[in-house]
């Protein structure tokens, strides 16, 4: 034992020198040092005062304080320490080798009291253990001489070994029926402890346990028992009388009746002079006495308290069983059989499937006798849902559904020619839209879509979805061209569409296409656009469409219509000089031309008399004419598009040639 204080010494200087080296950074109050902790409270860490009465402040610096850090008082001449209500942990060693403490202060907070806390404290007289405290650690009170009597509350289920190691005057101490563990070595060395009574629930006495409790006279140890340990009443000599109930099992070496004496200059193991064991008739306490020499004393059973019925071997349906009960006094066992059980039914819910019902089947785990019911219906692939339209064009409608997560595929129909026929088959039940082609332009075709499930040799189809009614789009415009044109005007035509309700006419402009005409006769396929400039290229398309009640469905646009409009009329025309043999025919300039056209009316009818190849010329002299003579002229202008000459209106006049 010395060599092993010595040790834990070496260890406490240890662990102070490195709390000391740590706690140079720590935060300081008066003569406290501390460290702030992550839930906002305190930890005392270390005191630097001389005070022989202490008291541990509640708070500091608004902050409460719940721990008192391990060593933190450790090797200081207390006499008193009042620890404030608040405080829950108080760590290893934290008092420890206080040689001088007679009193602390502890409150019902403190719920955790670290190993060897007060170990060393030799003038501790008197301590008040915490109510909520459930755990008294290893060697808390060792060495605690000057402790006379302890009270260990209830909630307290272990006691950790060492922990009363050497409380040389402890002579009373109350263990709870809350205890369900005493350590090794636990009131090893209480000398002057004479009586102990263990809780009703404990059921090993460890090594050593109270090992050199040597006024020790009474024990009693409960029926819960079955286990006592090497030594576990070693040098307890002034132990002449131990009950031994009949739960106990085993037996360690020198448990009980054995004492050390020194005999010759030499410790030597001996029996202790009058023991003797008190037990019942053939069990472990009476083979202990014989076999170590003891004398005993065979106990009567006068009125047997008998366990509970216990099942050794288990009735089935087929076979008998057999129970057994034993007396916890005497340990009397009796046997009596167990009529055959009713069949033990293992239960188990078989899920239905898409080809087979469920139910729960019922089969006895030793005869195999079995049953069924709870019967559950067929699973069902639910209907499909959201079942709509996401594209059309002239000669395909696309259509969507809600995938199915317990089906293999969907089945897609489209009724045509008085009837419904499948139209497509889907392995993927990701995926969830069918594209139909091949379809009349401005036609309704309906669908519907049923989901379906592989289920090994036959396949099981969920109920239809709802209908879907869709219109494909009117077919694309053709026969689209240039159906005449002025100065001012263009016109298109195209071939009737007999798919469309009417047209949508549009043109190019401000760089987009900008409708300009909607006609609404499908009849009708002319359109003639007015107010465009001279000589100016102008774009066209054409699209058809259909009411699909009241959403327009559109076909997609025709070639492209690319026209120019005629130069604009000639003005200014007028005779702008006469000569017996000649005229000049002036106009003005017509910035929309390349060039011009001179007629002149000759023989009842209009005859080319000149081509002007420059659009700036406004002048033109025709000579060869007879004098005093009336002549008709007229001009128009041209803009070659390509290799097609593009011709204004005329503009005319006429006049006179001189007489001489």
């Amino acid at each position: 034992m010395k060599l092993k204080k010595w040790l834990l010494a070496i260890a406490a200087f240890a662990v102070t020198a490195v709390v000391c080296a740590i706690a140079a950074g720590a935060e300081t109050y008066g003569d406290f040092e501390y460290d702030v902790l992550d839930d906002g409270t305190v930890e005392i860490t270390d005191y630097n005062g001389s005070a022989k009465n202490v008291d541990i402040p509640k708070k500091i610096d608004g902050m409460s304080v719940t721990k008192i850090g391990s060593s933190a008082f450790s090797y200081h001449m207390l006499s008193s320490v009042t620890i404030p209500d608040g405080v829950t942990t108080i760590g290893s060693m934290a008092f420890r080798d206080c040689y001088l403490l007679t009193s602390i202060a502890m409150p019902d907070s403190v719920t955790s009291i670290g190993e060897s806390a007060f170990d060393g404290c030799q003038s501790l007289t008197d301590i008040k253990i915490p109510d909520g405290l459930e755990i008294i650690d290893s060697s808390v009170f060792e060495g605690c001489t000057s402790l006379t009597s302890i009270t260990i509350p209830d909630g307290v289920w272990i006691i950790y070994p060492f922990a009363f190691e050497s409380c040389t005057n402890l002579t009373n101490i109350t263990i709870p029926d809350s205890v369900a563990m005493i350590g090794g070595s636990a009131f090893s060395g209480c000398e002057s402890l004479t009586d102990v009574t263990i809780p009703d629930g404990v059921t090993d006495i460890r090594y050593g346990t109270f090992y050199n409790c040597s006024s020790l006279t009474s024990i009693t140890i409960p029926d819960s028992v079955t286990y006592i340990d090497d030594k576990a009443f070693f040098n307890c000599s002034a132990l002449k009388t131990a009950v031994i109930p009949a739960s106990v099992t085993y037996f360690g070496e020198n448990a009980l009746g054995y004492h050390e004496e020194y005999v010759s200059g030499n410790f030597e193991t001996t029996k202790v002079d009058g023991f003797k064991i008190c037990c019942y008739s053939d069990t472990v306490g009476e083979k202990y006495a014989n076999d170590k020499g003891f004398d005993y004393e065979l106990l009567k059973c006068e009125n047997h308290n008998f366990s509970d019925w216990t099942i050794t071997v288990q009735a089935t349906c087929t076979t008998v069983g057999t129970q057994t009960r034993v007396c916890s006094t005497c340990g009397k066992i009796e046997t009596a059989s167990v009529k055959k059980a009713a069949h033990i039914y293992i239960n188990t819910v078989v899920k239905p499937t898409y080809t087979t019902k469920g139910y729960t089947l019922h089969k006895c785990s030793v005869c195999g006798e079995n049953y069924m019911d709870n019967y559950t219906d067929k699973l069902t692939l639910a209907k499909l849902a959201g079942v709509k339209l996401t594209e059309r064009v002239t000669n395909a409608l696309c259509i969507s559904w809600d995938q199915n997560s317990s089906a293999d595929g969907y089945i897609i129909e489209m009724y045509r020619d008085g009837k419904w026929a499948r139209v497509g088959k889907i392995t993927d039940n990701f995926d969830t839209t069918f594209r139909k082609t091949g379809l009349s332009a401005s036609s309704v075709y309906k669908f519907r879509v049923k989901a379906y499930r592989n289920c090994y040799k036959s396949v099981v189809y969920s109920e239809y979805s709802s209908v879907l009614s869709a219109r494909t789009c009117p077919s694309v415009i053709k026969g689209a061209k240039l159906g005449g044109r002025a100065a001012d005007a263009l016109r298109i035509n195209w071939t009737k569409n007999a798919s469309a309700d009417g047209y949508i006419v549009e043109m190019y402009q401000g760089n987009k296409w900008v409708r300009v005409g909607k006609i609404t006769n499908n009849s009708t396929t002319t359109f003639r656009k007015a107010g465009l400039k001279a000589s100016s290229v102008y774009k066209f398309r054409v699209r058809a469409y259909k009411m699909s009640g009241s959403t327009a469905l559109y076909g997609n646009y025709s070639a492209t219509v690319t026209a120019r409009t005629n130069p604009s009329v000639m003005k200014g025309v007028k005779i702008a000089g006469k000569a017996k043999d000649a005229l000049r025919v002036n106009w003005t300039k017509n910035s929309s031309a390349q060039g011009y056209i001179v007629e002149m009316y000759k023989g009842g009818k209009w005859v080319r008399a000149a081509k002007i190849t420059n659009g700036n010329a406004t002048t033109f002299r025709k000579a060869g004419l007879a004098k005093n003579t009336t002549y008709k002229f007229r001009v128009k202008a041209y803009y070659m598009s390509g290799k097609t000459a593009l011709y204004g209106n005329y503009g005319s006049v006429s006049g006179k040639t001189l007489a001489k």
